[in-house]
Formats: C-alpha cells, sequence, structure tokens
C-alpha cells in the first residue's frame, strides 16, 4: 500500500472520533472549540471574508476535517463561484501535505466531465496550501440513498454509468481511485442533464505510471470497510492495486444502491475484513433483488483474485445493463439513517468528509398554472390579427 495510511478502528460513532489530534494550541479547529466551551460563543472562523491568493474571496464554509477545509468563494475580478480547500500551516504533519498535494495533482491531471475541475493550486504567506476547484450544487449518493432508499435498477444504471467513466478515464490516465463509496460520489443539481455526477477525493488515489513515496505505513490499510477490495487487506495491505480494485468498490457500490446492502458486512470491522478475505459475498438473489443472470455478473465483479474480475468499469456496466434490460422495479427498503460503515483511517491521513455534500440543492420553482389565461391571450392575439388584415385590405 502507500499515501494516506489508515489504520483499523473496530468501533466509531462518527468519522472523526477515534483519530490521534493535534495539540489544541495548534490546531485551529481546537481553538474554536476551546473558545466555545469557555465562552458559549461560537469562534469566527479565520478564514471568512478573506481573500485567497489575491483574487478569492472567501464567503462561507462548506466542510472541515482533518485534510482540511473546503469554502465557497467568489473570483473578485470574474464574480465566478468556486470552492476552495485550505490545508493550514501549524500542525500538519508531512504525509497531510503531501496527499493534500497528490488530491490537486490527480484531479488537477484528469480529463473527464465526471472529475471535478481543478482551477488553481498553491502556496500561501502563512504556508497554507490551497486549491481551487469547480463549485458542486447537489449532494453525494450516501446522503441520497439514506433519504430516499434503494434505487430502481434504470437510475441506479444512469448513475453507476457515469461512475464507470470517471474511472476508465483515471486507468487510462495512470491512477486507480482506491477509495470509491456513495460519499465519494456527488449528484450535482444540473439545469439541463439528470442525475449528473462528479466522482470526489482523489487524495489516495494511487499512479499506476509513476512510482510515488509511499505515505502508509507498514501494517496498515487504506479504504473503506464495505467497499475495499480483498486484495488492499491481504498481506498488510502491500498486495498491488490495480483498476480490477476500482471495479470491486463499484460493484459494492452497484450491491448497495439496488438493495440496500454490502456483500461483506459486520459489526466488528476486524471481523468484516476477515469475511472479506474468506467468505464469499452476499449476491443480489439472496438480498431480495432476483434477476436473471444478475448473481453471476455480481460474483464476477466482487471476486476475490483482481484477475477473476471484469477488467474495466465500463465491461462491468455493459454486463449490469444487459442483465437488467427491462427487469421488474423491486420494492424499495430505506436505508438506516446512520450508514454502518466506518472509514479505516490513521491519525496520519484521515479523510475530508463529504467534501460539498452541505450544499442544499436549489429551489425548484413551481411550474406555471395552466388555466384559461393562454386561450384567451391566442384567442385575443388572433382577432388581432384577423381585424388588422381586414384594415390593410
Amino acid at each position: 500500500m502507500d499515501d494516506g495510511a489508515e489504520d483499523m478502528r473496530a468501533e466509531r460513532p462518527t468519522r472523526d472520533s477515534g483519530l490521534q489530534r493535534r495539540a489544541p494550541e495548534r490546531d485551529r479547529e481546537g481553538f474554536e472549540h476551546a473558545f466555545e466551551a469557555l465562552t458559549g460563543k461560537i469562534a469566527k472562523d479565520p478564514w471568512l471574508e478573506q481573500t485567497v491568493a489575491g483574487r478569492y474571496r472567501v464567503l462561507s464554509l462548506i466542510a472541515k476535517g482533518g485534510m482540511g477545509r473546503v469554502y465557497a468563494a467568489e473570483h473578485t475580478e470574474l464574480g465566478t463561484r468556486v470552492a476552495i480547500k485550505l490545508l493550514p500551516s501549524e500542525g500538519v504533519p508531512p504525509s497531510h501535505v503531501e496527499r493534500f498535494r497528490r488530491e490537486a495533482r490527480a484531479a488537477g491531471r484528469l480529463r473527464s466531465p465526471h472529475v471535478p475541475e481543478i482551477h488553481d493550486f498553491g502556496q500561501l504567506p502563512d504556508g497554507s496550501f490551497f486549491f481551487v476547484m469547480e463549485m458542486l450544487v447537489g449532494e453525494d449518493l450516501g446522503r441520497l440513498l439514506r433519504r430516499e432508499g434503494t434505487l430502481e435498477p434504470a437510475r441506479a444504471l444512469r448513475l453507476l454509468r457515469q461512475v464507470a467513466n470517471a474511472l476508465d478515464a483515471a486507468h487510462a490516465q495512470g491512477f486507480v481511485h482506491r477509495d470509491l463509496k456513495p460519499e465519494n460520489v456527488f449528484v450535482v443539481v444540473d439545469i439541463v442533464y439528470e442525475d449528473f455526477v462528479k466522482v470526489l477525493d482523489f487524495g489516495i488515489a494511487k499512479s499506476l505510471i509513476q512510482k510515488t513515496h509511499s505515505l502508509t505505513e507498514a501494517g496498515s490499510v487504506l479504504g473503506t470497510p464495505g467497499f475495499l477490495p480483498p486484495e488492499q487487506v491481504l498481506a498488510n495491505g502491500t498486495e498491488e492495486v490495480t483498476p480490477a480494485s476500482d471495479v470491486y468498490s463499484l460493484a459494492a457500490m452497484a450491491l448497495e444502491m439496488m438493495t440496500g446492502a454490502l456483500p461483506i458486512d459486520d459489526d466488528n470491522i476486524a471481523i468484516m475484513l476477515r469475511k472479506l478475505v474468506s467468505e464469499p459475498p452476499r449476491l443480489p438473489s439472496a438480498l431480495g433483488l432476483d434477476v436473471p443472470g444478475l448473481d453471476a455478473v455480481f460474483e464476477k465483479a466482487l471476486a476475490k483474485r483482481p484477475a477473476d474480475r471484469h477488467q474495466s468499469a465500463g465491461e462491468l456496466l455493459d454486463d449490469l445493463e444487459a442483465v437488467l434490460a427491462g427487469a421488474p422495479t423491486p420494492e424499495r427498503p430505506a436505508l438506516p439513517a446512520a450508514r454502518p460503515h466506518v472509514d479505516i483511517v490513521a491519525s496520519e491521513a484521515p479523510t475530508l468528509d463529504a467534501p460539498l455534500s452541505t450544499l442544499a440543492p436549489p429551489p425548484v420553482a413551481p411550474a406555471p398554472p395552466r388555466g384559461w389565461l393562454p386561450w384567451l391571450l391566442l384567442a385575443v392575439g388572433l382577432a388581432l390579427g384577423l381585424g388588422l388584415g381586414l384594415w390593410l385590405g
């Protein structure tokens, strides 16, 4: 394994609990908590209303986590809205900085409509790093599933095809994502396209072409239980990851989208990881989705050996679409309010939770009423036209 080291936690009620915190006096967030505890007032975010790199005015905080904060901002000259991810200068281990750089480089190099566009990257005078990306409005797929429950096959396939396109583009350009999960799939509210997808968080992406310095400590595991392929667990994380690793994660996500369940699951993370490498995955028919041929597709995509899986994300989607074409719509059980999945995150490289998912979809304007008024206006227009024609004649 390499960058973004993550160690196993048996239980974590929240994504941030269990992480090794930096000293409060060197941590902006620690200072804010201490200030609030002592005064009962909310500390003002130091970046709000500041201008970053002389051209981006910070408007509001979108999200925060171990790998920095994401803000909504505005270009001072162009007036365009962007999102800025900031990594503070104080108390940040070198591995955080390297992962931050890697995320910016990976997303900046990828060319796909389903990967957020990176506009700028740099270091501020105080040592903080930042990168600027397109502003996304919508919600992550995890939140969508919690709100709506399992998805109809047609909608699930529409979303999954876009994710597959992003993954195949990344693989063709030499990257494996390695942490694909619903929280890293953002569903954009778009005035033209329905359910337009962007794949987020390439901070732990591995280059298949250029050998990079490893950020993973020996014996650590990288990824998210439930979507983690067996090769990222075997041999203490030393197994090589390939595009087939992302295929496994995509299949696990597809299974959850359509059935509400994961291929391997257990309340105890250690037991869950042992099952991952030793037990066969649960298949759709055992989870209430009995479509001829569907089990075989998932059995191949979730194979223990990477060589036995589909060798591209697009190939997996081709098989799913062929089997599910015309399939009846199953019942839609609601997913649990709190996802039982736990990130395996080490203190050296915690992830930023749901980078842009706190933005609410814009309100949809109601359609204008369809009554007698349009017909009246049409009749008046015809009468005026007829009268004008008679007068001129």
